[in-house]
């Protein structure tokens, strides 16, 4: 099955979110900004792909190690 790993997220401040090897999530600010977000399961990825909405990345990003990038 291929995984599109790339999401455009309907959000003021996130703007676009990458699925990496390794279970890593890279997450592109409004300003520019990037933020490394860890240990994200592929099925945390697919609902933010379905959702892709603030809520839906706020969730990865309050419950993950995280790290400006």
């Amino acid at each position: 099955m291929f995984i599109d790993p790339i999401v455009h997220i309907d959000s003021p401040l996130y703007v676009e979110a990458e699925y990496q090897e390794g279970a890593e999530l890279l997450v592109w600010l409004s300003t520019g900004s990037r933020l490394l977000v860890r240990d994200v399961s592929v099925e945390e990825f697919l609902e933010l792909q379905r959702e892709a909405d603030h809520q839906a990345i706020v969730k990865p990003l309050a419950t993950h190690r995280r790290q400006w990038v």
